[in-house]
């Protein structure tokens, strides 16, 4: 018989032992199990503006219909987690060797949001669709001087006029249905309701949405697509809130009116420092941003020598780190990393300031007595300009001088770029004009 003591000691040892197995045994399951999303539930997004036009063909200019676009419609191919490009819709591919005739065979089985069979007819109406003068697709231009025609049911072929490294990135474009569009005049296509009540074939259906009393989009539902032809998503349910400002949308998040935020401006990450549930994550996105030279209102810049002197007198590190606060990465041409296309020479483009005053010294170009060492003038008259001698350094904002790093405006000309969020509409501020630089923020996803 036990007495008190040794009761105690045994009960105590029995507690100890209970607890180291059930340690080892956590410790072993951890090493052989692997933790799984499970499906289901639900998710709520705050965005950022009014969806106008989920329509793939309309949405490129706007980041809401963009967003939403991406997930109701599917193209030929598409970009996964590693930004590379894969297969959507698309089963095989073959290439001439001229690189010119592209034919693409669709997958089986493949379906509308509305149970309808996708066949070639939809490539071929889509790619129509965005040729179209009269529905000004921003797209437009990509698919110029492009011929496109079915072989059969599931078998497109596109003949380009030229060669054009980067033309599958271009078929990630969304596919629109053509049972449903074709009765709509082109002209008439913007003020269509499949604009705000989508059918597609992407992972997520249109749902429902609700409107104020002004008739204003308030918030839109998305429902899993569970005849998706890839891997089917673990939400089955997507609700986005639209808002007006990043203030408004930030105070829904912090409020718990909202689960996450599709993008957060780097002025607005600071008030989320001190957060205990909010985390801010950073995403890769493929999108890019870019200063272009537009030779119509300045001569100077339809010299090629110019124009490579610039390039590589523009430090885009610098710009990434001092304007982006590091949100972003430099890259030498108009082409994102795992992109088709080849950037040997673009490479070559990097900044390295003695090569541009080299290349302008070999041109003509004399340093400016008396003026900072990036300033140069030429006695070479351009068409079009009335004064001669002609300042490099005090080309009109179409150029690019290191004065826009420094915030230097002694001629008048040059300032800093203005940071733009991406967020604004494109088409607003980079609409054909006399431009000066801009610059946007790189997305910065922020979820709860």
């Amino acid at each position: 018989m036990l007495n008190v003591k040794e009761k105690r000691s045994l009960l105590a040892a029995l507690l100890v032992f209970i607890i180291a197995s059930a340690l080892l045994g956590g410790r072993v399951w951890l090493r052989v199990t692997t933790a799984a999303p499970k499906s289901g539930g639900s998710y709520m997004e705050g965005l950022i503006g009014v969806p106008r036009f989920i329509n793939p063909l309309l949405a490129s200019s706007n980041d809401t219909d963009r967003d939403i676009s991406s997930l109701v419609f599917a193209g030929l191919f598409r970009i996964d987690h590693t930004g590379g490009l894969v297969p959507d819709m698309a089963d095989s591919i073959s290439v001439s060797e001229d690189q010119k005739v592209y034919t693409i065979a669709l997958k089986e089985n493949l379906t509308w949001h509305d149970g309808e069979p996708i066949s070639a007819d939809d490539i071929v109406y889509t790619i129509h669709a965005i040729q179209d003068p009269a529905l000004k697709s921003p797209l437009r231009i990509t698919f110029t001087g492009i011929e496109i025609a079915p072989i059969d049911r599931k078998t497109i072929m596109f003949t380009l006029q030229r060669p054009f490294p980067s033309f599958l990135s271009a078929l990630t474009v969304g596919i629109l249905p053509e049972h449903i569009w074709y009765s709509i005049p082109t002209a008439q296509a913007h003020l269509a309701e499949y604009n705000i009540k989508p059918i597609g074939s992407g992972k997520y259906k249109f749902k429902s949405l609700t409107k104020d009393s002004t008739g204003v989009i308030r918030s839109m539902s998305l429902q899993r697509f569970d005849e998706f032809h890839g891997a089917r998503p673990y939400i089955d349910e997507l609700t986005f809130k639209f808002y007006s400002d990043f203030p408004t949308a930030l105070e829904a998040l912090q409020n718990k009116n909202v689960e996450g935020l599709s993008f957060l401006p780097i002025s607005y990450q600071g008030a989320l420092k001190d957060s205990k549930n909010i985390e801010l994550k950073r995403l890769t996105i493929p999108q890019y941003n870019a200063l272009f030279f537009n030779p119509e209102h300045n001569a100077l810049l339809k010299d090629r020598v110019i124009r490579s002197a610039l390039a590589r007198a523009v430090d885009r590190d610098r710009i990434v780190r001092e304007a982006l606060g590091a949100n972003g990465t430099a890259i030498m041409a108009p082409l994102i990393p795992g992109f088709d296309g080849d950037m040997t020479e673009s490479n070559k483009l990097g900044y390295d300031p003695e090569s541009a005053k080299t290349i302008l010294d070999a041109a003509g170009w004399k340093l400016a007595e008396g003026r900072p060492h990036h300033d140069y003038r030429s006695g070479r008259k351009y068409p079009g300009r009335e004064h001669h001698p002609r300042e490099l350094g005090s080309c009109r904002p179409q150029s690019v001088s290191r004065r826009h790093l420094t915030g230097q405006d002694q001629e008048g000309y040059h300032r800093a770029p203005r940071i733009r969020d991406s967020a604004l509409r494109a088409d607003h501020h980079l609409r054909p004009r006399y431009l000066r630089p801009v610059a946007f923020q790189p997305k910065s996803a922020s979820r709860q």
